[in-house]
């Protein structure tokens, strides 16, 4: 397929961008998962039922974060809980790379010991 007047490569990453999605940053460098509301409700449902208890440990969602994004925990330093409230933790943790990354896991369908967390944001910050 030939484009007029526009270049092949561009076109095609701008379509990918487009359609893959891409995270929001702002100037503190939080980047945005941009989890929707929906699947945050889904799972939650899920978890009520009995299934995924794991979405209730926000120690677990954060490992399995990391994890799924091929990010890994330098296990010979601990992690750092830097927020710790009710329905919002902070924590950071070193990775095998050196850089740090902090993560924001909020409670976005139910609030306390049986609310789901999950991801909402995340930044690198450098030693």
């Amino acid at each position: 397929m030939k484009l007029r007047g526009i270049s092949g490569i561009p076109t095609i990453i701008s379509l990918l961008i487009v359609l893959i999605g891409c995270t929001s940053t702002n100037d503190d460098g939080w980047i945005s998962t941009e989890y929707s509301q929906q699947k945050a409700d889904e799972l939650q449902k899920q978890v009520d039922e009995g299934h995924k208890p794991g979405a209730l440990d926000w120690r677990q969602v954060s490992r399995d974060f990391l994890s799924s994004n091929e990010m890994k925990v330098n296990e010979s330093t601990d992690s750092k809980l830097i927020v710790d409230e009710k329905t919002k933790k902070v924590v950071q943790y070193e990775l095998t790379d050196g850089r740090l990354i902090q993560l924001e896991l909020v409670q976005p369908s139910k609030e306390g010991p049986s609310g789901i967390y999950m991801v909402n944001r995340y930044r690198f910050l450098s030693k």
